[in-house]
């Protein structure tokens, strides 16, 4: 999903041999694309999307979904955040239609991983959409080892 949110103008500075009357100036269209945060739960997806957003962490599970933005002077984005629960899951697919870009969050638990290794099956179906993933809490006991 690639829409047009706002349009700057850019006008190059007159050449100062070539002065004239009138400018030509340039219109940019900054697009607005959609990016959804998938992974179990409890792994800090809405973490994430508060970082990206400057706003403050969450306190509890996301219930369903919730939406956040993004935006700076190239870009702007919808960041959907889904529920890692299960019984959140089975509404990813309709969620996640038309992203563009699709992260991907675990844990750095073995467990963990081992679920995101199959919900990285399932995303590979997704046409279109980049799918990053991102090895979340390495500060945590419990961690996998890089090596």
């Amino acid at each position: 999903m690639i829409s047009v949110s706002r349009v700057l103008i850019f006008c190059p500075p007159l050449h100062p041999l070539k002065q004239t009357k009138y400018q030509t100036c340039k219109i940019m269209k900054i697009p607005t694309v959609k990016i959804s945060l998938v992974g179990g739960g409890r792994v800090g997806k809405s973490t994430i999307r508060t970082m990206l957003e400057g706003t403050h962490a969450p306190n509890g599970a996301t219930i369903g979904v919730e939406v956040g933005k993004y935006v700076d002077d190239d870009l702007k984005a919808a960041i959907f955040d889904l529920g890692g629960q299960a019984r959140f899951q089975c509404m990813w697919d309709q969620f996640m239609k038309g992203s563009s870009l699709v992260m991907l969050v675990t844990d750095s638990s073995r467990e963990d991983v081992d679920r995101a290794k199959k919900i990285a099956d399932n995303l590979q179906r997704m046409k279109g959409a980049k799918i990053i993933a991102i090895a979340n809490k390495q500060d945590e006991a419990n961690k996998l080892n890089a090596t």
